[in-house]
């Protein structure tokens, strides 16, 4: 498929089209800030249709992440420990 054919088919689930500002206090982004799956620039603009909520940028690509989980798993345990209060 062209990327134009990619593009107009998965436009639909845009996560764009989900987000809800209202609830960007008990979201949590990580993301990866070498990732090539998701560019930088959609990852700003997913963010700011979502309200800006609290990310941690990992030094990391989409395939090295993982070295991080033991971190990141405890960054989303006191993420939602602290929304749940």
């Amino acid at each position: 498929m062209s990327p134009e054919t990619v593009e107009k088919k998965v436009q639909p689930v845009d996560p764009i089209n989900f987000t809800d500002q209202s609830k960007s206090g008990s979201l949590l982004m990580i993301s990866a800030a070498y990732g090539q799956i998701v560019p930088k620039g959609e990852t700003q603009r997913l963010k700011n249709a979502w309200g800006n909520p609290r990310e941690i940028e990992v030094e990391a690509d989409h395939s090295t992440i993982v070295l991080y989980s033991k971190h990141l798993l405890g960054e989303v345990k006191e993420h939602f420990f602290n929304y749940l209060k």
